[in-house]
């Protein structure tokens, strides 16, 4: 999203009084961060017909025809909020959530981001996979409370020292990043998944076994390393499930693939206007896919790409001089500009270490993040780390809590084991009283 342009939010809800108070917790965010903006709420009939006007949408799609114009309302929505217990939903012998309706609206929206609000009430922080709702189909799961005057959820950099999990997407980013992965794969349906994100041999032969998983079913069966790395996004998309049901993946994935669909046993041509909106769904669908997979196998394991505040928790000496000052340490955390010029200004390895950041990674990641495997292996990198002495950090201790996206003192934070597969499974957060942890059984105790 351009800074001059307002963001444009999108509530859908099957109750108005609910909608009004979603609409209400999200503009005291979106306003405490700044943000020109504009919020629609859609609420009753009026979103029930948006939902029935989707679905004949999407038929049409499916069968090759050119659909009519999306509801304004969808068409302009950058971030579209959705209750996720839908009974109230006036359509007929259905009973519909969030889950039920956003994958079919991904794959008709243009870089849209979908939240899902209130599946899990009881469940502020995941402790298992660092993502939340790792099963919804929208690209973040929240609870409305997580909303009320959440500016650190809207804008880069705004550290409170309150709860604001670190796995959580900066929302004002959430289309621009999505509109940057969709272009560059939208020309590369071809092109090499890994490649194209900038993966080496290295760095895929540190990819856990679920990681490999989302690239190939197979992978249980010992697929070699090379066939891994030479998935297409294109092949990707017919893997993919969490959007579509796998029979409609089928139609589309082989209406794109030979200009043709299938009409009991008989092919006809697919109109080139309606291939070009499948080749827009299938990237729609697959930037999601690839989203939802860096967020949890890849950055959240930080075992392949790690970013900067767990890069300084392994190689303090990156400091430099400011190696003992705690607020330098803050600074890793900050806003995207500001982490990485201070890291560049007190950084004496900087020259070395900026050959290991992530290309592109603003397309893939809220915050910048470096390819560890390569670190790990830099020479003057390890022999820096063999020469440090750790008495150098300050007398804190200081530990990433990832429940307040802050160094805090060791003392007063509370050690975890995540369950994503990574070498680093260990955890802090500072845990705080009023917001649930679960499942508790992951604290250290």
């Amino acid at each position: 999203m351009s800074d001059d342009r307002p963001l444009h939010i999108l509530v859908l809800d099957d109750y108005e009084d609910r909608a009004a108070e979603t609409k209400e917790s999200i503009e005291q965010g979106v306003e405490a961060a700044g943000l020109p903006h504009s919020v629609v709420t859609k609420t009753g009939e009026d979103f029930t017909q948006l939902i029935t006007n989707s679905f004949e949408i999407f038929a049409s799609m499916r069968d090759g025809k050119v659909p009519a114009e999306l509801p304004d309302a969808l068409k302009e929505a950058d971030i579209v909020f959705v209750d996720y217990a839908l009974d109230g939903l006036n359509i007929q012998g259905v009973i519909h959530t969030a889950d039920t309706i956003i994958g079919y609206l991904r794959s008709l929206t243009s870089n849209t981001y979908f939240v899902s609000l209130n599946r899990n009430e009881d469940v502020d922080f995941d402790l298992r996979f660092l993502i939340g709702d790792f099963d919804s189909k929208a690209d973040v799961a929240l609870n409305n409370r997580h909303l009320a005057g959440q500016a650190s959820l809207w804008s880069e950099g705004i550290q409170t020292g309150e709860f604001r999990p670190w796995y959580w997407p900066v929302l004002s980013r959430a289309q621009t990043r999505r509109s940057m992965a969709i272009n560059t794969i939208s020309g590369e349906m071809e092109a090499k998944v890994l490649e194209v994100i900038g993966f080496q041999e290295v760095d895929i032969s540190a990819l856990s076994r679920h990681a490999r998983g989302f690239l190939d079913s197979s992978v249980a069966k010992e697929i070699p390393q090379p066939e891994l790395a030479g998935i297409t996004f294109r092949e990707l998309f017919k893997s993919t499930g969490r959007s579509l049901g796998h029979a409609h993946r089928e139609r589309f994935f082989d209406a794109f693939t030979t200009g043709k669909f299938d009409e009991n046993g008989s092919a006809r041509d697919v109109d080139p206007e309606a291939r070009e909106l499948i080749r827009r769904l299938m990237t729609q669908i697959v930037a999601h896919e690839i989203d939802i997979w860096m967020r949890r196998d890849v950055i959240g394991g930080q075992d392949v790409l790690v970013d900067v505040p767990h890069l300084i928790e392994r190689y303090p000496f990156l400091l430099g001089d400011s190696v003992k000052d705690l607020a330098t340490w803050q600074q890793m955390a900050a806003d995207p500009p500001t982490a990485l010029s201070r890291l560049e200004e007190v950084c004496p390895y900087w020259d070395v270490l900026r050959d290991h950041l992530m290309g592109d990674w603003e397309f893939w990641s809220d915050r910048p993040i470096f390819w560890w495997k390569r670190v790990e292996a830099d020479e003057t990198l390890t022999k820096a780390l063999y020469r440090f002495d750790w008495t150098e950090t300050p007398h804190e201790d200081p530990v990433f809590c990832e429940d307040t996206s802050r160094f805090e003192p060791r003392a007063s934070a509370t050690k975890f084991n995540i369950e994503t597969e990574t070498s680093y499974p260990v955890r802090f957060i500072r845990k705080m009283n009023t917001f649930q942890y679960t499942p508790t059984s992951r604290l250290f105790r």
